[in-house]
């Protein structure tokens, strides 16, 4: 909670490079920035966020390649009560350059966001998401 991580990678493009689950996990967490930072090739969801809550930013991150198998989503959001922001890089626009938030998936899912909570919030303004073969952006009210 109240914390900031930035400017880390996790894997390569190799697949399995990555973290064996989850690249970034958070259960609980609030008031999280994640800023300009790269998951590569982790063996489950990039990103799993589960009963967010207050402010979780997500500025200039790339997802890439999330897991082989189906059931894996390069990003999820579960049990949000808060809100969560998945963009470019403000403070870099600013200086005439432009990060974006960027996924790419090819297997799985790019994006999936269920069960959300009343005023829960998942934003993707000013990102990118590039899906060649996945099940692109699936929104559910309940988890499945």
């Amino acid at each position: 909670n109240n914390s900031e991580f930035s400017g880390f990678q996790l894997g390569t493009s190799t697949a399995g490079s990555g973290a064996a689950n989850a690249g970034i996990f958070g259960n609980n967490v609030s008031n999280v920035l994640i800023r300009q930072s790269i998951i590569n090739s982790s063996g489950g969801d990039g990103v799993l966020l589960t009963n967010t809550g207050g402010t979780i930013n997500f500025q200039g991150d790339v997802i890439n390649q999330a897991g082989a198998n189906a059931s894996i989503n390069a990003f999820r959001a579960t049990g949000t009560v808060g809100t969560i922001n998945y963009t470019s890089d403000p403070p870099l626009k600013t200086l005439g350059v432009v990060t974006a938030g960027t996924i790419n998936n090819t297997g799985g899912t790019a994006v999936r966001v269920d069960n959300t909570l009343a005023n829960g919030l998942v934003n993707f303004d000013g990102s990118t998401i590039n899906d060649s073969i996945g099940s692109g952006i699936q929104l559910f009210l309940t988890a499945n």
